[in-house]
C-alpha cells in the first residue's frame, strides 16, 4: 500500500496508517512486517513460516520450521 506507514507501536502491537483515503481492505491487502527481536517469535508460535522470496509481490510460504523455546 504506497503511503502506508507504521505511526506507533504498543507491546506487541503496530498501528498502521494507509496514508491514503482507501482504508486497509481485510481481505486482499497484505502487510509484510518483521520482528526487532526472535525471540518474540520463538515464544509465541512454535511453527514460523518459511518464506521462498519476500522481494516477489506475491511471497509463496515454501514450509514450516517448528522452534523448541
Amino acid at each position: 500500500m504506497p503511503g502506508a506507514r507504521i505511526d506507533a507501536v504498543n507491546d506487541q502491537h503496530a498501528f498502521v496508517r494507509t496514508g491514503s483515503d482507501r482504508p486497509a481492505q481485510v481481505l486482499g491487502d497484505r502487510v509484510l512486517l518483521g520482528l526487532s527481536h526472535p525471540c518474540t517469535m520463538f515464544d509465541k508460535w512454535r511453527p514460523i513460516p518459511v518464506v521462498g522470496d519476500l522481494d516477489e509481490p506475491d511471497p509463496v510460504i515454501v514450509g514450516f520450521i517448528e522452534t523448541r523455546f
